[in-house]
């Protein structure tokens, strides 16, 4: 039987005398022993060595192989629900961690909420302060303007006052005199005065001629008390309007005037209070140091005491 083998290895016919060796494996079969990685002092030594071919061995290693695999899919799935279930915990775990985060933002969310609470009760108590303060300061304000304005009348009173008393008392030094505007030369003085019906003597009378730009300068005179001088003004006003024919005086017609001797002040505020006739005063006019105003013959009449008055007068 011997005879017929062949080498599983070789596949060449093995002698009867040649050294042979018989594998363990699931073929059984015979090779040359020089076919296999075994030498013939190991087969002497141990009478009963086990060999396995190749083929036997790659069969029994793929088949130990699918008995690994087959016993490791159940601990593949095992391992896989394991790892689910600590996923799951983990996942569970991470829930009750984004949970207490959360508790510990919310708690610092009313702690947040709860400062600025405080602090929005704290500007709205300063924003009240403020505004009582500002209520305190508008009428400390009020208070201050209507004084200063007080002031101010108290200021213009006085300031009127005092030009006035000013006019008075300049006044008061020319209350014997009258300024005549229209006569050529003093000597006309007397005439005129005697066409009045005055009785009075040259020397009686002090004249003075006024510088002036135009070519008859007026004359002051000086009467010897005010009582003339009064009487000199009413019968001027009673005669009307004097001209050098009524007064008799040589020379081209001309008008004549006699008027108050007054002082620079009260003359710029006749000349400013005359515009009053261009917006429908019918009347103005200085007596006594006084300018005066009415706007018709049935009105009252005016006193014009400074250039502010006539303002008003011109406004309304």
């Amino acid at each position: 039987m011997t005879g017929n083998m062949v080498c599983i290895t070789c596949r060449k016919s093995i002698g009867k005398n040649g050294y042979k060796i018989q594998c363990a494996g699931e073929c059984g079969g015979w090779a040359h022993l020089a076919c296999t990685s075994i030498k013939k002092e190991e087969i002497i030594q141990k009478k009963k060595l086990k060999w396995i071919c190749p083929e036997c061995e790659e069969r029994d290693t793929a088949s130990s192989r699918e008995t690994s695999e087959e016993e490791e899919i159940p601990m593949k799935k095992m391992s896989s629900k394991i790892k689910k279930k600590g996923s799951t915990q983990s996942s569970v775990l991470t829930t009750e961690e984004m949970f207490k985060q959360l508790i510990g933002k919310v708690s610092d969310l009313e702690i947040a909420i709860s400062f600025n609470g405080n602090m929005m009760e704290g500007i709205k108590k300063d924003l009240e302060e403020i505004k009582k303060e500002n209520k305190n300061l508008k009428r400390e304000h009020e208070k201050l303007k209507i004084e200063v304005q007080s002031l101010k009348n108290e200021m213009a009173i006085l300031k009127n006052q005092a030009v006035a008393n000013a006019v008075t008392a300049d006044f008061q030094t020319r209350r014997n005199n009258v300024i005549m505007i229209g006569l050529s030369k003093t000597a006309e003085v007397v005439k005129v005065l005697n066409k009045l019906d005055i009785n009075i003597k040259d020397e009686e009378i002090k004249t003075r001629q006024i510088s002036s730009k135009g070519h008859m300068k007026p004359i002051l005179v000086t009467f010897p008390s005010e009582s003339v001088r009064n009487e000199v003004l009413l019968k001027r006003k009673a005669k009307g309007l004097l001209n050098s024919e009524n007064m008799e005086l040589d020379g081209d017609r001309r008008n004549i005037y006699i008027n108050e001797d007054l002082p620079k002040i009260t003359r710029d505020l006749f000349r400013k209070a005359s515009e009053l006739k261009n917006i429908g005063y019918m009347y103005v006019w200085v007596k006594e140091g006084k300018v005066l105003c009415r706007k018709s013959e049935f009105s009252r009449i005016i006193q014009v005491l400074h250039e502010g008055l006539i303002d008003l007068l011109k406004d309304n």
